[in-house]
């Protein structure tokens, strides 16, 4: 804790004051001493075990004088056990600090009997504080921006004034797993423009550890320098599938609707396919997981739409307009349950023998061996389904029936 109130000329008047030993205002020509003497500080107060503040270092702080505290890091001070200890706050907007972002950092004061009789908090102040640390670490002849960001990934100051703090920053990759003190360097895309960037996530102060009780509140430093738009690489035509013709008298193990998603062929069994469609609206499903970009409807119902590439992890531009594959499963007396599957094209509907299925590490995944070296993986909607039915994708389906009908 960066806390100067160490010193015991100057935390003694400040006790004596909270116990009823000394006048208020002595405690408070304390602070305004201290105060004076580290402008890093943009306010001192003093407060009870209650939480009422009792004094301040700021006169212009002066209606502070009798209210109550309520932050969390004030109940986290008082319960420090010893003079090494301290707390600190999250960065967040505080009263203290005129509403704005910053760090409150406080500790517990004690009587000659050690007992408890209030607490300090020191209100750091941020923002010239942080602005001077990133200017110094930007490059003087190169365009660019610098960063502290939390490990939790929020930005807690940015030479860019229109990056607020406390919104998601663009990080390298790895940068929650860190290490205290690693650095590293990348080059990562931010609105399509290639940035090089170097980072480093802080090490501790002094005898201060970097470690506190949430780790994700833990900051490092990020500076970019913008490289310019990568050239877009030249698309590579996906070769079709190709089946392979059935052995002379063999009969079809199975009839498969095939289609891609990005680069690999995908297909269902044509007993579980419905019907493809293309050209209609997806409406978005809020709040859910990525997979499930929302409802389309089909034959009078709303049905989830499953993007495919995205549930298995497969890395493509997201697909404008492209089809969806109706597909649907009937368990043992019951009625179908259907869902629709986006793909990136349709392929080919063929017959394959059982000598070209293969089995497949995936739950009720065969491969179908086709020409050359082509291969497809045929999937079971049974499967699917249950990516869209947990409770993650849960949704009031009356609701969305009323959004559809608006056409919204």
């Amino acid at each position: 804790m960066p806390t100067t109130c160490a010193g015991g000329r100057w935390t003694t008047p400040c006790a004596q004051a909270l116990a009823g030993q000394a006048d208020a205002a002595q405690a408070e020509a304390v602070l305004g001493h201290i105060n004076r003497l580290y402008t890093v500080y943009a306010l001192i107060v003093l407060f009870d075990p209650q939480g009422q503040v009792v004094a301040v270092s700021q006169p212009a702080a002066a209606d502070w004088r009798g209210r109550v505290l309520a932050e969390p890091w004030v109940a986290e001070a008082l319960a420090c056990r010893d003079s090494q200890g301290h707390a600190v706050s999250r960065h967040a907007a505080t009263a203290l600090y005129g509403g704005r972002a910053t760090y409150v950092f406080a500790t517990a004061l004690r009587d000659a009997q050690q007992q408890v009789v209030g607490g300090i908090g020191i209100v750091f102040d941020g923002a010239p504080q942080f602005a001077a640390m990133l200017a110094d670490a930007l490059p003087r002849d190169l365009p660019g921006q610098a960063l502290i960001v939390t490990r939790g990934g929020l930005v807690v100051a940015s030479t860019d004034a229109s990056v607020a703090p406390g919104s998601p920053a663009v990080l390298p990759p790895g940068w929650a797993a860190l290490a205290a003190g690693q650095a590293g360097a990348c080059v990562i895309d931010i609105d399509g423009v290639a940035h090089a960037v170097g980072y480093a996530m802080a090490g501790g102060y002094r005898e201060y550890p970097v470690a506190r009780r949430r780790a994700e509140d833990d900051v490092g430093t990020l500076v970019l320098t913008p490289l310019g738009r990568r050239l877009a690489e030249p698309a590579q035509p996906v070769a079709a599938f190709e089946p392979s013709p059935l052995a002379p008298g063999a009969r079809p193990a199975v009839r498969v609707a095939a289609f891609r998603l990005a680069d690999a062929w995908f297909g269902l069994p044509i007993g579980q396919v419905v019907q493809a469609l293309e050209g209609v609206r997806i409406t978005a499903l809020p709040n859910a997981r990525p997979q499930l970009p929302g409802l389309v409807s089909h034959d009078d119902a709303l049905l989830p739409v499953l993007d495919l590439a995205v549930l298995r992890g497969i890395e493509r531009p997201r697909p404008e307009d492209a089809p969806l594959v109706v597909a649907q499963y009937t368990l043992a007396g019951g009625a179908p349950q259907r869902l629709a599957l986006r793909v990136d094209a349709l392929g080919p509907v063929f017959d394959a023998g059982a000598d070209q299925l293969q089995p497949s590490p995936g739950p009720g995944e065969q491969l179908v061996q086709g020409q050359g070296r082509h291969m497809l993986t045929l999937l079971d909607a049974r499967v699917l389904w249950g990516a869209t039915s947990d409770r993650h994708a849960a949704v009031d389906h009356d609701a969305l029936a009323g959004h559809v009908a608006a056409g919204r």
